[in-house]
C-alpha cells in the first residue's frame, strides 16, 4: 500500500493548514492492472475507513485509489474551510485521471462518498458503482432547521465516545481514533451539514446515469436511515439498480461490529465489480 495519490487531483481545491493524520493517508494499491477502482469516504471520514474493501478489491484484480476528502483528517478548523465544491472537485479530478488510464474505472463509496460519487459519475463512462450505507435519508438532518441555526452558530458540541467493537483495518489502528474524535465527531459543523443537505438533494435528481449500481443497505445503520435505500430504488426505476439487504450492518459497514455482515458486504462488493 503506497500513502499517496497524484497531486494533480488536488489542484484547484482548499489546501488543508493541518497535518495529515495517519489514518486518513490517501492511498494507493497498484500492481498494473487495467482496470481500477476509486473509492470515497464520507462525511468527516477519512481513507483508512476503506482500507479492508481496498485490499480485497487489489487481490481480486484492480487497482485501487482512495483519496482524502479537503478539510477531513487534519482538524475541525480545516474541515470549516473546506465545502462541497472541494470534495466535488477532487473526485472530477480522480476521475478525469483515472478514465484516461484505464480501460476500465469503477467507484466504491461509502455514506455521504455516495452522493458524490453519483453526482460526478454522470459526466464519466462509469460501468459500475456500489454504494455502502448511502445518505439518500438522513433524519437527523432538517434542512430548514440547519439554515436556522447556521445564522447564529457554526459550531454546536455534543457528546462522542468512542466504541472498540469496531475493528479497523488500517496501519496502527485505532491509533487516530480520539483525535478525530476531538476534531471531527464531538462537533456538529452547521455549514458543513448544509453542504451534506445540498449534496443529497442534488444526487436525489440523477436519473440518466447509465452505470450499474449496487446499494448495500445497512439494516442497523442510526446514521442514516435505511428506507432511503428501497426509496431511492422507487424513485429512480430507470436505473440499473441492485440491492442487498445487510440486516446486521451498522451504518459502519466496511469494518463493521458484526463481522459476519461485514464479510458479506464486502464480498458482494467485490463479486459485484469483478
Amino acid at each position: 500500500m503506497n500513502y499517496s495519490v497524484p497531486e494533480s487531483w488536488y489542484e484547484g481545491v482548499y489546501r488543508d493548514e493541518n497535518k495529515i493524520i495517519s489514518a486518513a493517508r490517501p492511498f494507493k494499491i497498484l500492481n498494473g492492472n487495467t482496470k481500477a477502482v476509486l473509492l470515497i469516504h464520507g462525511y468527516a471520514g477519512y481513507p483508512g475507513e476503506l482500507v479492508r474493501p481496498a485490499k480485497d478489491l487489489a487481490l481480486a484484480g484492480f487497482d485501487v485509489y482512495c483519496p482524502r476528502l479537503p478539510g477531513m483528517g487534519t482538524s475541525g478548523k480545516d474541515f470549516m474551510q473546506s465545502n462541497k465544491n472541494d470534495w466535488l472537485k477532487v473526485i472530477d479530478n480522480a476521475l478525469n485521471y483515472l478514465t484516461d488510464r484505464y480501460n476500465k474505472v469503477d467507484i466504491v463509496a461509502h455514506s455521504m462518498g455516495t452522493l458524490l460519487a453519483l453526482i460526478a459519475a454522470q459526466k464519466y463512462n462509469i460501468e459500475k458503482i456500489v454504494l455502502a450505507a448511502p445518505a439518500f435519508s438522513m433524519p437527523q438532518l432538517k434542512s430548514f432547521q440547519l439554515r436556522l441555526i447556521s445564522m447564529f452558530k457554526k459550531d454546536i458540541k455534543i457528546e462522542w465516545k468512542a466504541d472498540s467493537r469496531y475493528k479497523m483495518y488500517y496501519e496502527n489502528a485505532p491509533c487516530d481514533d480520539e483525535l478525530l474524535g476531538r476534531e471531527y465527531w464531538s462537533h456538529l459543523y452547521t455549514k458543513r451539514l448544509l453542504d451534506l443537505d445540498n449534496l443529497k438533494t442534488q444526487a436525489l435528481k440523477i436519473n440518466n446515469l447509465k452505470s450499474k449500481i449496487l446499494i448495500l443497505e445497512c439494516l442497523k445503520d442510526s446514521v442514516t436511515n435505511p428506507q432511503g435505500c428501497d426509496d431511492f430504488i422507487s424513485n429512480h426505476s430507470s436505473l440499473d439498480c441492485t440491492i442487498v439487504h445487510l440486516k446486521d450492518a451498522t451504518h459502519f459497514v466496511y469494518y463493521d461490529i458484526d463481522k459476519s455482515a461485514e464479510e458479506k458486504a464486502v464480498r458482494a462488493t467485490v463479486d459485484f465489480l469483478s
